[in-house]
């Protein structure tokens, strides 16, 4: 948006914009937009589109529009024009390469600005007899009317002065009749009568304007103000980089004359870009002389790759005009697109992570677990310190006997199930002429599980059929239902559980300490 300047009421603005798609390049609307006008920081808009008019592909431009505001007219907008005010020009949801599209694209005011209105309202008033008035200051008149009375003021004259405030007789000497016909009313008293009826109230009014610290700013400093403020441009605040192709980003320049109309300056502007700590990034520009796209308005073209670093970046514009050289600085910041993107549904994805972490209270070194629902497995005499027990009751056994004994092994009626086939892992069962011993799963799923208790002597649920010798190192089978409690730590399961049911029940029970 740029700033048209301050103008004297009842004023006719002229404003010029342009409009371009997605790649910069210009485009007329699909569907125009409803211009809005608004003073000051009102969200009243102005009321009617009396006075206001708008040219589209001015003069057959493409993407160039034109919009021409009469200040003096107030048909239907009573006291919406006024002296001391600012005034914001935007275009509402206008379609603009199948996109919506508000902006704001002009902003000015009315006898708002010290420098510009009130100076144009000062030169109206002051006349040409007005200004005569002046040449009354001039070094013909007070001047000379001072250096006589100086010659006249002799020092000795002043001391009869001092005479007088010391109580002495004025002197016939003094008083001469010359000195006393200059207080006659053809004289002083007649300055004084001039003096009061150019001084008036009005005027006088106009030197409490100038109380100010400081001297009064010449026109040649206005003008020297004005200039400095006539190029607008308009640099990203904040560059993306993107994950994988390259963005080009798209920079204008506007100048205006002293007017707020567009103006070509002596030549092209140039831009240079650096980053903060004054490395060159000039490299990324298509070109470092500014292309001109209509009167006064220029564009350059900055690409930001995957690999552009997260950094400040100033771009500097120099513009030659009426033979001065101006800079003007304008800065940005590159942050990561990814970043920029975060949305609510990555956060809820963060918590649920989060949420698993928080369930992962083992105070062991040597447990480790998944965060997708898999079963926690300890290695063998590695179980972080839990004590994993399983308690067995009708125990089934067709192993590992002394080698004098045969048995066949049943529980209730039921086929005992081998456990290589359940688990494929050698499963010892120790035992000594008929007295219990301990049962050490070594190679079940890298559990180590003791169980002191469940075998007696003699040994249960031999049927009176003894068919077989089961050669040492043989099979061990459990009937089903045959494990009915396991712990682990403080948590237990219960139930009737083969031992490979139990032993995925307590790796499940311990996944959960």
């Amino acid at each position: 948006m740029s700033y048209l300047g301050d103008f004297a009421e009842d004023s006719t603005v002229y404003l010029m914009f342009d409009t371009t798609d997605k790649d910069g390049g210009s485009v007329n609307p699909s569907a125009y937009w409803g211009l809005r006008i608004y003073k000051n920081d009102s969200t009243t808009q102005k009321a009617t589109a009396n006075g206001i008019t708008e040219s589209h592909v001015f003069d057959g431009i493409p993407g160039v529009h034109h919009v021409t505001i009469d200040t003096s007219v107030d048909t239907g907008d009573a006291d919406f024009w006024a002296v001391g005010n600012d005034y914001f020009v935007v275009l509402y949801q206008g379609t603009i390469d199948s996109e919506t599209v508000s902006a704001a694209v002009g902003h000015f005011s009315i006898e708002n600005r010290c420098a510009s209105g009130k100076l144009d309202t000062t030169l109206s008033r002051l006349t040409a007899t007005r200004a005569a008035y002046l040449d009354e200051l001039g070094a013909a008149n007070i001047p000379a009317d001072v250096d006589t009375l100086v010659a006249r003021l002799t020092a000795d004259r002043a001391g009869y002065l001092d005479n007088l405030s010391a109580g002495a007789v004025a002197q016939a000497s003094v008083c001469t009749e010359a000195r006393l016909g200059e207080l006659d009313a053809a004289n002083i008293p007649a300055d004084v009568d001039t003096l009061k009826a150019r001084l008036t109230d009005v005027r006088a009014g106009y030197l409490d304007k100038l109380n100010i610290t400081g001297n009064v700013a010449s026109s040649g400093e206005v003008t020297v103000i004005t200039n400095n403020t006539r190029v607008v441009a308009t640099v990203p605040q904040v560059f993306e980089r993107p994950d994988t192709d390259p963005i080009i980003y798209v920079i204008h320049l506007f100048a205006y004359d002293t007017e707020g109309k567009m103006e070509a300056p002596d030549s092209a502007p140039t831009v240079h870009v650096e980053n903060q700590g004054g490395t060159s990034r000039d490299s990324n520009l298509i070109s470092t002389t500014m292309t001109l796209l209509d009167t006064g308005h220029y564009a350059c073209y900055y690409t930001i790759a995957s690999g552009h670093a997260l950094e400040q970046l100033l771009f500097t514009f120099t513009v030659i005009e009426g033979g001065e050289t101006r800079v003007y600085g304008r800065q940005g910041l590159v942050v990561d697109t990814t970043a920029v993107d975060f949305t609510a549904a990555d956060r809820a994805k963060v918590d649920e992570i989060k949420a698993k972490t928080d369930g992962l209270n083992f105070t062991g070194t040597d447990v480790k677990a998944t965060l997708d629902g898999e079963k926690v497995t300890l290695a063998n005499g590695a179980h972080g310190g839990y004590q994993t027990t399983l308690t067995l009751s009708s125990l089934v056994l067709s192993n590992s006997f002394d080698h004098a004994i045969s048995v066949r092994c049943t529980a209730a009626g039921k086929n005992a199930v081998s456990l290589f086939s359940r688990l494929g892992a050698a499963i010892d069962v120790e035992t000594q002429d008929g007295t219990a011993n301990t049962i050490d799963l070594t190679a079940v799923g890298g559990v180590n599980v003791s169980a002191p208790q469940g075998i007696s002597g003699p040994i249960d649920h031999l049927d009176v059929d003894v068919s077989s010798r089961a050669a040492a190192g043989s099979a061990m089978t459990l009937a089903e239902g045959a494990i009915t409690r396991a712990a682990c730590g403080a948590n237990m399961i219960e139930g009737a559980y083969t031992l490979a049911q139990a032993i995925e029940a307590l790796a499940a029970v311990c996944a959960g300490i």
